[in-house]
C-alpha cells in the first residue's frame, strides 16, 4: 500500500475549521511525490463555507488529493447524547465521531485517524506498509502524566466494572493498571477489526451505561479551571473507551507507535522558552522527552521512524488563545495560522525570557519553601521561629 492513496480521516464542528485548515496544509506541504492523500471529514452540520475553505485547501496544491465529507446522521448523533452532559458540554460530541468511522467507510480496511490540533511535518504514506493483523488500533503510548499515570489508568478500571459489574480481584486490578493506553488523538485503525469485532457498537453501550451510571462511577467532572490530566478520576471519553475495549475486553488489540508519532508539545522542555528560541520540528529533539525510551520499546514493527518527528501534536495547548501567547511552539505554530487567517499575536524574544524568568522563580524550591509557611503558619509561630533560630526567615 506504501505509495498509493493513504486515508486519513479528521471529525470537526465549524468552530474547527481553520484548525484543520492548519492541519490539511501540514499534510500536503510535508508529502512527497508520488504520494496521494484521501482526506474524509467526519461532521455533523458544517455548513457549505467552511466546507467550501478547506476544498480550497487542498485544491490550491493543485494535486491529485482528494477531500469527502461524512454527516453523521440525526440517528448516530443522538446516540452519542447519552454520554453526561458535562463531558458533552466541556469535550464537545465531536470527539466521538472517530468510533464511526467502520460504518461510514464500509470501502476502506484501514485509517489514519488525526485530531484537528496537530501538525505533520512528513510524509505519512509509509504507515501504509504498518502491520495491523490481530489489532483493533495502533497508537502512541499515553504516558504523559507520569506521575499521574497510575491515576489515569482508574478510569480504565472502572469503565472494567461496568463490565464486570462488582469488584475486580486484584490480578485483575494489576493486569489493568499495568498494561498501557494509548493517545486517541492519532490514531490508525483497522476498520475491518472494528466490524469484525463490532467494537463501534460495544463502544456505543459503554456510552449508554456511563451515562446511567455516572453517579456510580464517580468520575470527577470536566471544568475550564483545570486540565484534565491532573485529575486522578477523570474520564477521557473517547480515549478511554477506546482503550478500555482494546485492553479489557479484546487483549493486546493494541500496536504501539513511536513517540515521533505523536509528540506533544505540552511537555516538551521549558528551556527553549527560556532561551527565547521557538520551538520547531527542526530544534525539537526527541531524545529530550523523558518517556521516550519507555514508549518506543513497545514498537514491534520496523516499518516506522523512530528519531524524526512525524505528527506534533498541542492537546491541552490552543496556540491560537492568547494565554498560550508565551508558549515556545506559537511562533510556529503562527506560521501555519497566517496561511488561513487565524490571528496569532506572537511575543518578542525578550518577553518570552522575562515569562521564563518569572516560571523559574515561581517553582524555585526556597521561594515555594516560604510561600507555603506563610499559607499554614500562624503569625505568631513564623515570629518565634525567626526570633530562635538566630536568623532572618522571610515570611
Amino acid at each position: 500500500m506504501e505509495n498509493e492513496s493513504f486515508a486519513i480521516a479528521f471529525a470537526i464542528n465549524n468552530a474547527y475549521t481553520k484548525q484543520l485548515m492548519i492541519v490539511l496544509h501540514s499534510l500536503m506541504e510535508s508529502k512527497q511525490e508520488p504520494t496521494t492523500y484521501h482526506f474524509y471529514v467526519l461532521h455533523y452540520g458544517l455548513n457549505t463555507e467552511n466546507r467550501l475553505k478547506l476544498e480550497s485547501v487542498v485544491a490550491h496544491y493543485g494535486s491529485r488529493d482528494q477531500l469527502a465529507f461524512l454527516e453523521i446522521s440525526q440517528e448516530d448523533y443522538q446516540e452519542l447524547q447519552q454520554f453526561p452532559e458535562a463531558y458533552i458540554a466541556f469535550w464537545s460530541v465531536d470527539a466521538f465521531f472517530r468510533i464511526y468511522l467502520p460504518k461510514y467507510l464500509p470501502q476502506l480496511d484501514r485509517i489514519l485517524y488525526l485530531d484537528a490540533d496537530v501538525l505533520v511535518t512528513a510524509d505519512l504514506s509509509h504507515l501504509g506498509a504498518f502491520d495491523l493483523t490481530g489489532k483493533a488500533v495502533a497508537g502512541v503510548l499515553e504516558i504523559a502524566y507520569t506521575t499521574h499515570y497510575s491515576a489515569m489508568m482508574k478510569s480504565i478500571y472502572r469503565l472494567a466494572l461496568l463490565r464486570k459489574g462488582r469488584e475486580l480481584t486484584r490480578e485483575q486490578k494489576r493486569r489493568i493498571f499495568s498494561l498501557g493506553v494509548i493517545n486517541s488523538g492519532v490514531l490508525f485503525m483497522n476498520l475491518d477489526y472494528w466490524r469484525e469485532h463490532k467494537l463501534t457498537q460495544r463502544a456505543l453501550e459503554l456510552i449508554g451505561e456511563i451515562g446511567k451510571r455516572q453517579s456510580d462511577l464517580q468520575f470527577s467532572q470536566p471544568n475550564e479551571m483545570s486540565f484534565p490530566g491532573y485529575a486522578p478520576d477523570r474520564l477521557l471519553p473517547d480515549q478511554d473507551i477506546i482503550n478500555y475495549l482494546c485492553i479489557v475486553e479484546y487483549p493486546e488489540a493494541i500496536a504501539y507507535l513511536p513517540t515521533s508519532y505523536n509528540t506533544r508539545v505540552i511537555y516538551c522542555p521549558w528551556q527553549y522558552q527560556s532561551s527565547g528560541y521557538p520551538l520547531n520540528e527542526d530544534n525539537l529533539n526527541l531524545n529530550q522527552i523523558s518517556w521516550k525510551e519507555t514508549a518506543d520499546a513497545l514498537v514491534t514493527s520496523d516499518r516506522v521512524l523512530f528519531d524524526q518527528v512525524q505528527i506534533i501534536h498541542f492537546a491541552g495547548v490552543r496556540l491560537w488563545l492568547e494565554s498560550e501567547r508565551y508558549h515556545p511552539a506559537r511562533q510556529f505554530f503562527a506560521t501555519y495560522a497566517q496561511k488561513v487567517d487565524l490571528e496569532v499575536h506572537q511575543v518578542s524574544r525578550d518577553e518570552q525570557i522575562a515569562c521564563a524568568e518569572q516560571r523559574r522563580q515561581m517553582f524555585n524550591p526556597v521561594y515555594l519553601g516560604k510561600r507555603i509557611l506563610k499559607a499554614i503558619l500562624p503569625y505568631g509561630l513564623v515570629k518565634l521561629i525567626k526570633r530562635y533560630s538566630g536568623r532572618e526567615v522571610q515570611a
